[in-house]
């Protein structure tokens, strides 16, 4: 059983989704809730579907703390699989090597094309609907110490429609982001118990 967990800081719609998908497969199992803020969704989560859920602060200035806090965790919960789910600042790079490259993150436009520091949420529609695209795409990519740098690993598009405002696409993406990110997740743990990943 690949033992996942979920690092966020917003209302946690992506990490619902990963843990109800869990609770249906036997591929892989939530072991761990980490989010930065107690007022995110995480703890709520982790109390309603009996998870861990632990609060480890990030603070620019002490980006070395934070990172042993986190490896800590996921070294003793013996991690396969990190999710970032709505964690949007730059991943240490030391937890990336601590946990063997296996991380993962979900963009919500097309990568390399609208990717990037500062391309995050809003900004990242508003520059796909100004590109003049016909649709756009949700990206799941492997992390790495660069922001949307790494191997793209799945992609679902996202059809543009006439009318369509910056506010409109987030939602409409969003609403398929979760269940696109939980049936990634499930295949990267089949092939992850086949010992088709590294």
């Amino acid at each position: 059983m690949i033992r996942v967990a979920l690092l966020g800081s917003g209302q946690g719609t992506i990490a619902r989704a990963v843990v109800m998908h869990a609770q249906s497969t036997r591929d892989f199992r939530v072991e761990l809730l980490v989010t930065t803020t107690e007022t995110s969704g995480f703890p709520g989560i982790g109390r309603e579907f009996g998870i861990d859920c632990s609060v480890v602060t990030y603070n620019a200035g002490a980006s070395e703390e934070f990172s042993s806090q986190l490896i800590h965790l996921l070294r003793a919960r013996k991690i396969d699989l990190l999710v970032l789910a709505g964690f949007t600042r730059l991943l240490p790079a030391t937890v990336i090597l601590a946990i063997d490259g296996r991380v993962i993150n979900t963009h919500p436009g097309p990568l390399p094309e609208f990717g990037g520091k500062g391309m995050y949420g809003l900004h990242v529609h508003r520059a796909v609907l100004e590109s003049g695209r016909t649709e756009t795409a949700i990206t799941i990519h492997w992390v790495t110490e660069h922001y949307d740098d790494g191997a793209v690993i799945a992609v679902q598009t996202v059809p543009l429609r006439s009318g369509d405002t910056p506010e409109v696409l987030q939602q409409r993406a969003k609403e398929i982001e979760a269940p696109f990110v939980a049936r990634t997740v499930s295949e990267l743990a089949e092939a992850l118990s086949r010992g088709d990943l590294p």
